[in-house]
């Protein structure tokens, strides 16, 4: 189209209603930059594939978006990020046919003063750069801006491999394209981060000829050359440091420009070629479409040669610290070109200590630098040589466990220590800066001879196909019997989704299969996360006869090979019965449908009989599985089996390299007793933390992911984690069958055959139990001394958990409310394990601090010994020092119930995982160890290491992220859990709801913004929120919300007003933070509440009201009591009858602790209500604040409902130890 039929077409198509522009059909996107978007969520292979260049459908991207469990987003959608108002047309950049002021000629890399664009040129003109800086605190500010001009060719190159290959074979006219070919094979799998390292360490190494695999060399400029053109042409990569997603023209020329200033030399002629290099990273990065002529790719190569051929080099000093200590350049007219080249690395950002160095090397150029007399360059670098932390930080899985021990940091950075090592005598190596460097000698070094051998398998690891095995005919097979669990049915079936209104998921439950569960299917709009006894019936039906025609087993990982695209068939037999039987079911039936409508677990044991047949007959149901190739086969002849193993032929080269080299469908002969004799000779630490990896039923996994900092990117990493990948490692080579190092990778294993890997982990768990020894009698008498009288629920619970360890499961999983006797339950079921000899010698329970005090009371009434664990320097100070036996220390003490607080847990976590085998660990607040953090990580790593676990909670859920509970649902129940099956696995849990009797009625308010904030607000705000603004900044998001909770304090003030005086209803009022607190206070009293009518809730004090503390006048009849929304446990308010707050960035589990502190037992109202007031932002952030609030209200469905049948003693137990 022309520029006017593209207006009068967009003036044609205008509308106004918001769209999806994924269902706009046909609709074609080309993302050219990922920024900071919600797309850096996909994995790196997708992210890759959107970026190659060319549209791709909209619909085609957002299905690359993983769909989160039992919901799709918004009306089917599983991401809203082609929703229309979260895209805007910015300005980043105009174009001009002149400008008068500074302009940079890219392709000379000289500075101008004013300058003209002729018919082959574009000048491209950016606004708001600096011109004149000040310091403000420790940083530099711009005080001036100024406009600056970037003068290139009109006409970019084409950007595909034969123009650039072209290029190549003019440059280096003896090589051709099968050299170029061969060169670009050998770099296969190499990502933006390789082939920077890569550039570098040909820069700093100074070699003659790289070595590639096969012995092959080639001379280093012509494979420095190509290495530049693949990261050029590369899709780009996320940089964490700077997070940002760097395209791979922008990677290039800018790690280039840095590695001249680190590792070379710029002589006066190469000055303006340095400056072409950075100015060409800024275009890059501001003009996506931007793409450099063909003089200018030559100038990039060149200039790469020339830094390689340099024996100078600048000698800068440590460069920590100077970037706050020197002021930053700008684009001033009489600036150098190096200081143009700082001004322009501090606008596209890279690291801090680089822009530091460059600052200093621009400021300092005449006396900065060295001339050596002699390079002894090395005749040769191997291809791996640049594989560090930098590329690959999980080289440190290939070095040997006893170096990495040696050089063990403690903290969160582990590996820290080794890394810096690699870098001093390994990879940070430059023969110009190292006076007689002796290149046959270096590679002679132990250190650089292990470094070496870890490079090349990482190498071998990442690139090259591994062979196949061959079998030993003759020598037989391997007999592996095994039993699968009824459970993995019903976790390959999954969730299945029966439309309707409302639409409901239906699962398989996990311990009796031929019974249906049924919840709402989680939505936003989702008013009542319920199902009548009709719709779930219907539901059931569907699924029946879903089941009748065959549903696919493909919602994890079948465990045996015959599973694979396999279907789940439901056969029905119907017989004949007498009359006088069909009565007698019927009146069972219709009886059951008249009792009080129990929850979907419990309707577990009725299902059948609620589900109404169309005839007078019985149905007897099995279920069989119809395979690929149309077999038809029982499920309990399938489960239960044998498979014959056969064995391979035995590995006599490196076990590392023979994992990487090597896979097979078998296993050795001799596997068991090689594996006996390798578990006797590694530590006991590492063959624990390898029981961890593989424990569970997952059908691959990853080895903790290593930083280039030395610590973990997600969760916490150990040294330890080396000791267990080199046993994995060999496992992989015992017994292929078993595990499988995956193809392309280094550290990501897969389980072919889940049954074999099963019997090493029980061989494993065998050998480590020779250490255990139970004693239970050492525990003494264990009783509760109090001799309550246990609820129902308390009962039913105990007896689930019994049976779970009768089937041999390690795991509990209890969600019940606070207040209804999680802890009698665990104690009573430890004393279970006693009298059946099953109580290991260690009890570590972990906890908050708000509860250890009501925790400890429990503890003694059930005659345990207890110890403490305070781990700090200051143990002292702590107000329980009275409860621990080694004050300061992280010592574990043999049969007694040791406590510890949940953020000291990383303190003990060396101590706690040597002792883990042998105990039993509780983790109370479970959701405080749903995030990716330290303590999740440490306990998610004793949960594995440990004889048993109990994890407990009465808020599973704190955002929409599901993933998060599926880290401990998998370790309950005996089948791989991901997101497609999580409903099924969350039946796997000790679920008991209270149902208070109280209705809840719940209010959205939105609050009135005046006329002048609203003309501020909506001038803050970008247009995908309704505002003008254009050029959103974090620092308008702070303002705006400023002013949401303004508007938002006055109407909190005029509804807790009127709930006082009008409705006389107490209040409880929640604060964003203590000022927010001081500010209602004042509001309050100004409105005519008294003071002393009013509490404040602080972290040093708490109260207990209710209306028998009022009545006994043990307390003060507060009209309001205001907390803060970080205090959220540890007091009651069933006084008060009215919640009223703001939205608050917070997790779901602290939201549903606030609003338990008024719906409680004990809350004598019929009726309670509570009130979210929003506006702007805020009506945003509530919005998903929802989904995790329905989310939790359909997992509460699974529940068991606790009748109050027995034992209200417990209730006056639990409020005393709280009020106390």
């Amino acid at each position: 189209m022309t520029t006017k039929e593209r207006k009068e077409w967009l003036e044609e198509h205008e509308t106004a209603v918001d769209m999806d522009m994924a269902e706009i059909e046909g609709c074609s996107v080309e993302l050219l930059q990922l920024g900071k978007s919600n797309f850096l969520e996909l994995e790196d292979e997708q992210i890759e594939e959107i970026l190659s260049g060319g549209a791709k459908l909209a619909k085609d991207v957002r299905e690359m978006f993983p769909r989160k469990p039992g919901s799709t987003g918004l009306r089917g959608r599983q991401t809203l990020i082609f929703y229309r108002q979260y895209w805007k047309v910015i300005v980043t950049h105009k174009q001009a046919k002149a400008h008068e002021g500074v302009i940079i000629d890219v392709e000379s890399g000289k500075i101008l003063n004013k300058a003209s664009a002729d018919k082959t040129r574009t000048l491209f003109l950016f606004e708001d750069l600096p011109l004149s800086v000040k310091k403000s605190g420790k940083f530099w500010v711009p005080t001036e801006t100024q406009t600056v001009g970037f003068m290139v060719q009109d006409k970019g190159l084409k950007w595909d491999t034969a123009t650039f290959d072209d290029i190549l074979k003019e440059m280096h006219p003896d090589f051709g394209d099968e050299d170029i070919k061969s060169v670009r094979h050998s770099l296969r799998k190499f990502t933006c981060a390789g082939y920077k390292s890569l550039l570098q360490k040909i820069i700093r190494f100074v070699p003659e000829l790289v070595e590639v695999p096969g012995k092959k060399t080639y001379p280093a400029d012509f494979y420095l050359s190509v290495a530049c053109v693949e990261l050029m042409l590369s899709a780009g990569s996320f940089v964490p440091d700077i997070q940002r997603f760097v395209s791979g023209l922008e990677s290039m020329v800018k790690r280039l420009a840095v590695i001249f200033f680190e590792e070379s030399y710029v002589d006066k002629d190469t000055k303006g070629q340095l400056l072409t290099l950075c100015a060409s990273a800024f275009l890059a990065q501001r003009v996506k479409s931007w793409k450099p002529s063909r003089e200018l790719v030559v100038v990039y190569l060149n200039i790469a040669t020339k830094a390689w051929k340099q024996n100078s080099y600048f000698h800068w000093k440590d460069a920590k610290g100077i970037t706050p200590a020197l002021p930053p350049y700008t684009f001033k007219q009489g600036n150098t070109e190096l200081q143009f080249c700082s001004a322009l690395l501090d606008e596209v950002r890279s690291f801090a200590s680089d822009l530091a160095m460059v600052r200093y090397i621009a400021k300092n150029y005449d006396t900065c630098y060295k001339t050596p007399k002699v390079v002894n360059r090395p005749k040769k670098m191997p291809l791996c040589h640049c594989i560090d932390q930098h590329w690959a930080p999980e080289i440190v899985y290939f070095m040997p466990y006893k170096t990495i021990v040696a050089e063990k940091v403690p903290g969160s950075q582990p590996y820290s220590q080794i890394f810096g090592r690699v870098w001093r005598e390994g990879t940070g190596v430059n023969p110009r800066k190292i006076a007689n460097f002796d290149p046959v000698e270096y590679e002679k070094e132990k250190f650089v001879l292990l470094l070496r051998f870890a490079q090349r398998t990482v190498m071998e690891a990442k690139q090259i196909v591994p062979t196949e095995r061959k079998a030993q005919k003759t020598k037989g097979s391997y007999t592996l019997s095994y039993t699968l669990d009824n459970s993995w049915i019903s976790g390959m079936v999954g969730a299945v989704e029966i439309s309707g209104r409302p639409t409901i998921l239906t699962t398989l439950l996990p311990d009796d299969p031929e019974q249906i569960v049924a919840v709402r299917k989680p939505s936003r709009d989702m008013k009542d996360a319920t199902l009548t006894v009709e719709q779930e019936e219907k539901a059931m039906r569907a699924t029946r006869e879903l089941l009748i025609e065959g549903l696919p087993l493909n919602k994890t990982n079948p465990p045996i090979p015959i599973l694979k695209g396999a279907k789940l068939v439901l056969k029905e037999t119907e017989e004949e019965d007498d009359a006088e039987e069909d009565t007698k079911n019927q009146d069972e039936a219709g009886e059951d449908v008249e009792e009080e409508e129990p929850s979907p677990k419990s309707r577990k044991k009725v299902a059948k009989k609620k589900v109404k047949e169309e005839s007078t007959k019985l149905v007897s149901r099995e279920y069989f599985i119809k395979t690929k190739d149309k077999r038809s086969l029982k499920w309990e002849d399938i489960r239960e089996d044998k498979i014959e193993v056969p064995y391979l032929e035995p590995i006599t080269e490196n076990i590392f390299q023979a994992a990487v080299r090597t896979f097979g469908d078998g296993m050795q002969q001799n596997a068991f007793e090689e594996l006996q004799k390798v578990l006797k000779a590694s530590t006991r630490t590492a063959i624990r933390r390898m029981l961890m990896y593989i424990s569970g039923f997952r059908q691959s996994f990853e080895m903790g992911r290593v930083s280039r900092d030395g610590g973990g990117t997600k969760q916490a990493v150990v040294v330890e984690d080396v000791g267990a990948f080199a046993l994995l490692m060999r496992i992989s080579v015992l017994f292929p069958s078993a595990l499988r190092r995956r193809k392309g990778t280094a550290t990501t294993f897969d389980v072919p055959l889940a049954p074999l890997l099963w019997k090493v982990r029980e061989f494993v768990s065998v050998f480590l139990a020779e250490d255990v020894d139970y004693k239970s009698s050492a525990w003494g008498d264990i009783e509760d001394s109090l001799k309550r009288t246990p609820w129902q629920h308390q009962l039913d619970s105990l007896e689930e958990m019994k049976e779970a360890h009768h089937k041999g499961r390690k795991g509990h999983f209890i969600w019940i409310p606070v207040g209804m006797g999680k802890t009698w339950i665990v104690l009573s079921y430890l004393n279970f394990l006693k009298t059946v000899d099953k109580l290991p010698k260690y009890i570590v329970y972990t906890l908050p601090s708000s509860a250890i005090k009501s925790i400890i009371h429990e503890i003694q009434s059930f005659g345990f010994a207890l110890n403490l664990v305070i781990p700090t320097k200051n143990s002292a100070s702590h107000p329980l020092i009275k409860f621990a036996k080694h004050p300061g220390k992280s010592e574990i003490d043999e049969f007694t119930v040791n406590l510890i607080e949940h953020d000291h847990l990383r303190l003990c976590e060396e101590t706690l995982a040597s002792i883990a085998p042998q105990s039993i660990f509780i983790i109370d607040e479970v959701h405080k160890a749903l995030n990716e953090t330290k303590r999740t990580s440490v306990a998610l790593s004793l949960s594995h290491l440990a004889e048993e676990f109990i994890a407990l909670t009465g808020t599973p859920i704190i955002d929409s992220n599901t993933y998060k509970l599926i880290w401990w649902l998998e370790q309950i129940v005996p089948f791989e859990v991901n997101e497609k099956n999580f409903w099924v696995a969350a039946n796997g849990m000790v679920a008991k709801k209270v149902n208070t009797g109280v209705i809840v009625k719940r209010e959205e308010v939105i609050a009135e913004m005046t006329a002048e904030e609203k003309e501020k607000y909506f001038h803050l705000v970008p247009p995908g929120l309704g505002g003008k603004n254009s050029n959103f900044s974090s620092h308008n998001l702070r303002t705006a919300i400023d002013l949401c909770y303004e508007a938002c304090t006055k109407r909190m003030i005029e509804i807790t007003v009127d709930c006082v005086k009008k409705e006389k209803k107490g209040v409880m009022l929640v604060a964003h933070n203590g000022a927010h607190q001081s500010q209602l206070l004042k509001g309050l009293v100004k409105s005519g509440i008294k003071e002393q009518d009013i509490f404040l809730l602080s972290s040093g004090n708490s109260i207990f009201l209710t209306d028998q503390a009022v009545e006994e006048k043990k307390e003060h009849d507060y009209k309001v009591v205001i907390t803060t929304i970080r205090k959220s446990e540890g007091y009651t308010l069933t006084r008060l009858k009215v919640l009223v707050t703001s939205v608050y960035p917070s997790n779901n589990a602290t939201r549903e602790q606030m609003e338990g502190r008024i719906n409680r037992i004990g809350q004598k109202a019929k009726e309670v209500k509570f009130y979210a007031v929003h506006v702007g932002i805020l009506s945003y952030i509530l919005k998903k604040h929802k989904d995790a609030r329905n989310l939790s209200a359909v997992l509460e469905t699974l529940a068991d409902e606790i009748k109050f049948i027995k034992g209200p003693e417990f209730v006056e137990e639990e409020q005393q130890q709280e009020k106390k």
